[in-house]
């Protein structure tokens, strides 16, 4: 059997905040827009017990990835145990920089990877030349990033759910907004400097990346 090509969308469940939701997320991330609202009608209304005119579902887009919030009533809650993590990757060696930021878990560097080899205005070069991919971008620069996602994201939502990168929205969906510093950090083979960095990272709410280094170089 040959598989056709398919598209993941990622299904959020609401109650009556899925078109609110959407409209919050696309104005916090460039490239993005809400692509489709469709309402309910008076059809299958013993079943969904929605007045018809009321949102359904609204699909959106945010910088490639595609959702959908469906209207779905109060059965079910969002937890923490979904998320969607924020990654950076950053090519600075380049006359232009370009960060790229996605909310998409895993799939980041294989958009990286498109972008470097399809972005028109960038000169080309062989991937994986040492001197193109720089390991880690200046702080400043990813702290910043960090500081606009934690602040937009942040707001109306509940402190007890802001610890170690980690934070639910004002519509309860959780995010990780997790710089590559740390991630190098942690995953360096200098096992004491990771385990500070960890124990740093363990009593923050929003990540500090200049905080997450000093503890790491001890």
């Amino acid at each position: 059997m040959s598989l056709s090509k398919l598209t993941l969308t990622t299904c959020l469940w609401f109650d009556g905040q899925a078109e609110d939701a959407a409209n919050f997320y696309v104005s916090i991330f460039k490239n993005s827009k809400v692509t489709h609202v469709q309402r309910y009608t008076d059809a299958g209304k013993e079943h969904h017990g929605q007045e018809a005119g009321t949102v359904l579902v609204a699909e959106f887009d945010l910088d490639g990835h595609r959702f959908v919030g469906l209207n779905g009533g109060p059965h079910y809650k969002l937890t923490p145990a979904t998320s969607v993590m924020i990654d950076w990757w950053v090519f600075s060696s380049f006359s232009t920089r370009r960060l790229f930021h996605q909310p998409t878990p895993m799939l980041s560097f294989m958009l990286s990877l498109h972008a470097l080899t399809h972005a028109p205005s960038l000169p080309r070069a062989p991937l994986f030349q040492s001197k193109t991919l720089t390991p880690r971008p200046p702080p400043s620069q990813n702290q910043e990033e960090v500081d606009y996602y934690w602040d937009k994201l942040s707001e109306g939502s509940p402190e007890a759910s802001q610890q170690c990168g980690w934070v639910t929205d004002k519509f309860g969906l959780s995010w990780q907004v997790v710089p590559k510093a740390l991630k190098e950090m942690l995953s360096s083979p200098d096992k004491e400097g990771a385990g500070r960095a960890t124990v740093a990272m363990m009593q923050m709410k929003k990540l500090d990346i200049a905080g997450l280094q000093k503890a790491f170089d001890g």
